[in-house]
């Protein structure tokens, strides 16, 4: 009697299971989206069920995009914010780095909504996971009002992957930190206190962060912070006496839409092909429950599609991230233009024109080359 109640009471919990699984699918397709109002900083839930923005929370999430773009570090950010005496989506009063991080690379700001970003293994362990591609996944387009742009939201995208590549430089609260790199190793300058104890001699100073790292030491000049802001405004003179020449290749970048066309289409087509190679495993998978044959061939053949399947995401993710690369460009160069119009007759150095307008600069022994937005380099020597 236990085992047959035991029975029926999983076998009732497996149909509960179904069909909650099958509503919430049917939900995804229909584009309805849901968010957790209580614990998600710039929206609440509007009369008509659809998320609306909150004017306050907002500006906040506004400020968080705006000081990651002029070239703060997520933890300065967050440091900012709980100076500000602002709370988090949780209603804390410190904030983390993973809270900002959260914001800045949660699509929902930008209007659209990802939905199945995580699955439950199964009915009888409740296991949550990641989906990875275990289960379809629906996204939703212009699913409610956006807080930020499509192009600002592309090109922090763009910047995350950008500064992920070098998470030990991150570490330092400045606007220099990932912009300044070893002409020699290619790794990032850090910040550096020398004669720490002393009021007196107590300097600050960037080098190299391999300048020490095995047997071959970096030749590469240490730089003051001031010498830093003096050498960019060097180079930021000569920049704006051909200032019109870099907004001409600017716009002429902006108004050329066809590589971005094709890469859209090729991102379209390679989904297309990804959905046929997922519908066929499924078909397979089905067809081996159904009727006995030889599990060797259909091994053979499942493991054949799943390579297939496996290479075409990949191909998805490298076009996904090339497209965002072209996209978030046309807001850097946007920035750009704007930064230019703002700096005419005005040389000094700020923390927003140095985030909107230099990349990177490239250290070498006796000369600096600054990098700006829009590829143009250059290059200023190191005073003795």
């Amino acid at each position: 009697m236990l085992t047959i109640m035991s029975s029926l009471a999983q076998e009732e919990s497996r149909s509960i299971s179904e069909n909650v699984r099958w509503g919430m699918q049917k939900s995804m397709q229909d584009g309805n989206i849901s968010l957790p109002y209580k614990r998600f900083l710039g929206y609440k839930k509007g009369d008509d069920g659809r998320p609306e923005i909150v004017p306050e929370e907002a500006e906040v999430v506004r400020d968080i995009y705006r000081m990651f773009l002029d070239g703060k570090t997520i933890r300065t950010i967050a440091d900012e914010l709980t100076r500000r005496g602002i709370k988090t989506p949780g209603g804390k009063d410190n904030w983390a780095v993973s809270t900002v991080k959260s914001i800045l690379s949660n699509e929902k700001y930008k209007g659209d909504a990802l939905r199945q970003k995580t699955y439950t293994v199964d009915y009888l362990s409740k296991t949550v996971r990641k989906n990875n591609g275990e289960v379809k996944q629906y996204y939703v387009s212009n699913s409610h009002d956006a807080i930020v742009d499509e192009d600002t939201f592309n090109l922090v995208q763009a910047e995350l992957a950008r500064r992920s590549k070098f998470k030990s430089a991150l570490r330092d609260n400045s606007v220099f930190s990932t912009k300044i790199i070893c002409g020699e190793c290619g790794y990032f300058y850090g910040r550096k206190t020398l004669h720490s104890t002393s009021e007196k001699h107590r300097k600050v100073v960037w080098y190299c962060n391999r300048r020490y790292d095995g047997e071959e030491k970096c030749s590469t000049p240490s730089i003051s912070e001031p010498d830093i802001e003096k050498y960019y405004l060097i180079a930021l003179e000569r920049l704006l006496s051909d200032k019109e020449s870099h907004i001409a290749d600017c716009n002429a970048k902006l108004n050329n839409e066809s590589a971005l066309a094709q890469l859209k289409e090729d991102r379209f087509q390679a989904e297309i092909t990804l959905e046929t190679l997922m519908t066929d495993i499924q078909a397979l998978v089905q067809e081996n429950a159904r009727k006995s044959q030889d599990q060797q061939k259909y091994r053979e053949k499942f493991n054949k599609l799943v390579e297939r399947i496996d290479k075409q995401k990949t191909l998805i993710a490298d076009l996904k991230a090339e497209e965002l690369k072209m996209v978030g460009m046309r807001e850097k160069l946007n920035r750009f233009i704007e930064a230019l119009a703002r700096c005419e007759g005005v040389m000094e150095f700020t923390e927003q024109d140095w985030g909107d307008l230099v990349e990177c600069v490239v250290v070498k022994p006796d000369t600096l080359t600054f990098e700006f937005k829009d590829n143009s380099k250059i290059e200023v020597a190191i005073q003795p």
